[in-house]
């Protein structure tokens, strides 16, 4: 798998400004076209408005999401403005944003996407873990920078949370372009019952990354108190990764919500990138 395609929901905040920083040194080390997506659903709002809501309301409510998106897009074009190496486009669609941008998105290598901000326009509102399931994709999850873009470096070695499960034998295949960078991975076992056990040790998560020319290291922890997730997450800074890589709802998304699954928590908490596939 290569990179040649890239692309960003982009709505203009602290989250989304980090993400578009990320895919444009992606874009720049492998490349790739870029493309910023601007999925509102301005047409589904005019047609749930309570049946009490003044006309007026109503306009204004509208009004300030036109507004909203040529703020956003015009922040879009300002960020890329200087970036004359990269081909970039620019995509504005109304309707539900997650089913739009989970469908765009199969029609792109990888998906950037900034973690949920506080957005007063639920209109324009989009759910990681829904994009995950949806795309079919990569995607990768991006908190805010707090300023400091070189803190988010896709260059560096990544943690593998692995299970030995589909998806995340998915994401380990998914993020090859990326692993290679570095040539070098940290690979993560938590150890429960249901952990898939290699049959020897070509056979294992790091046999794979090896014929692939990466080299990996094999670290297993047997499961404690500490959730799964804030376990990864404690592991990726150990080891100074510069991002995860992992599977997303290995179990299904209703379970994973009601339980305080792995995925939710890790979108939640996550202080480095994630590149996640389902």
């Amino acid at each position: 798998m290569s990179i040649a395609s890239v692309l960003v929901p982009y709505r203009g905040g602290a989250s989304s400004d980090a993400a578009l920083g990320l895919a444009l040194a992606l874009c720049r080390r492998h490349g790739a076209r870029l493309t910023g997506l601007l999925a509102h659903g301005r047409s589904d709002a005019s047609r749930h408005f309570p049946a009490w809501l003044s006309q007026s309301a109503r306009k204004t409510l509208i009004e300030a999401i036109a507004t909203r998106g040529q703020e956003i897009a015009a922040r879009f074009a300002r960020r890329v403005e200087a970036c004359e190496d990269i081909a970039c486009e620019w995509i504005e669609a109304e309707g539900d944003p997650n089913r739009l941008a989970g469908g765009l998105a199969r029609y792109f290598d990888i998906t950037v996407l900034g973690v949920e901000e506080h957005e007063p326009l639920q209109e324009l509102a989009l759910d990681g873990g829904m994009l995950a399931l949806a795309s079919g994709r990569p995607l990768i999850v991006v908190p805010p920078s707090d300023g400091m873009p070189s803190r988010h470096d896709l260059g560096r070695p990544a943690l593998v949370a692995w299970d030995g499960g589909r998806a995340a034998a998915r994401a380990l295949r998914d993020a090859l372009p990326l692993l290679r960078d570095s040539a070098r991975a940290d690979v993560l076992t938590i150890v429960t019952g249901r952990n898939v056990a290699p049959a020897n040790e070509s056979v294992s998560a790091v046999g794979y990354l090896a014929r692939h020319g990466i080299e990996a290291r094999q670290h297993d922890r047997e499961a404690g108190r500490a959730p799964v997730a804030t376990q990864i997450l404690h592991a990726a800074e150990e080891f100074g990764a510069g991002y995860v890589v992992m599977g997303a709802f290995q179990h299904p998304k209703l379970a994973e919500e009601l339980l305080g699954g792995v995925t939710e928590r890790i979108l939640r908490e996550t202080r480095l990138p994630v590149l996640m596939s389902h």
